[in-house]
């Protein structure tokens, strides 16, 4: 018998690497997700559910051996932070397919402890490598696309209320600037900036916090101060460009380095 050939070499992504040392992202994006939210019944322009499950499954990347620095997330996007030693050595065809997936399959299963329903979902994800200076610059930016995704889809929904078709809305949006989304909510729903939760405008941290804690020694019965990690979720983060946003996160990261 002639011996088989040997297929590894075929494997065309499996040697590109993040660069050692290279700070990055992996960002997830659901797939089809206007579906996935009309099967769970959910509340539009936005409903706290679903961002619930999302964070939920972002925790389950996180929690499961992927440490991420920290996770923001909107809509049905979670970007995941990732600094010092990469998971899998960086290789980017396993970052793309486990941080998805690990995403994917912890949705599916709180949405059905949570809403009783059974959805299949997916994400897509793509490696953004960057410098560690330019990490507060793209949360900025992700946050800005936060923002006219919170606006827009207010605006779009109200437009539906007032009568107008799905393609009719979104004429009446095409290339309209954040103060003139603003105006038709303002006009239409009766809402001012104000009035829409945060985590809606600018979306939802997960990250690493310490509590000291005293603790007795059972066997010599001193105390000792110990530090407990654990992720927590921030439904309120700063605006990122701005001065407070700046200091916020480079207090998020140092947190993650002295846990790490």
């Amino acid at each position: 018998m002639a011996a088989l050939k040997d297929f590894k070499s075929y494997e065309v992504y499996s040697k590109l690497r993040v660069p050692p040392g290279t700070p990055f992202f992996v960002r997830c994006d659901g797939r089809g997700f206007r579906r996935v939210c009309q099967r769970l019944g959910l509340e539009k322009p936005f409903d706290r559910r679903l961002a619930e499950l999302m964070v939920a499954a972002a925790r389950e990347v996180v929690e499961s051996g992927l440490r991420a620095a920290l996770v923001y997330i909107f809509s049905d996007e979670a970007n995941f932070l990732f600094v010092g030693p990469s998971p899998f050595g960086g290789r980017v065809e396993k970052l793309v397919s486990v941080v998805p997936s690990a995403m994917a399959s912890r949705f599916s299963l709180e949405a059905i402890k949570r809403l009783g329903a059974e959805v299949a979902v997916s994400f897509d994800a793509r490696v953004v490598p960057l410098g560690l200076e330019e990490v507060p610059d793209y949360l900025a930016w992700r946050q800005l696309d936060c923002f006219r995704n919170c606006l827009n889809s207010y605006a779009y929904y109200s437009l539906l209320k007032a009568g107008l078709s799905p393609t009719e809305a979104s004429e009446r949006l095409r290339g309209l600037k954040s103060r003139d989304l603003l105006a038709i909510v303002r006009e239409l729903a009766g809402l001012e900036l104000d009035d829409i939760p945060l985590w809606q405008r600018r979306g939802v941290l997960l990250r690493w916090r310490g509590v000291r804690r005293e603790s007795l020694n059972p066997l010599t019965g001193a105390s000792a101060e110990a530090v407990r990690w654990h992720l927590e979720e921030d439904w309120e983060p700063p605006v990122f460009s701005s001065a407070k946003g700046r200091r916020y996160l480079e207090e998020v990261l140092a947190s993650f380095r002295a846990h790490r």
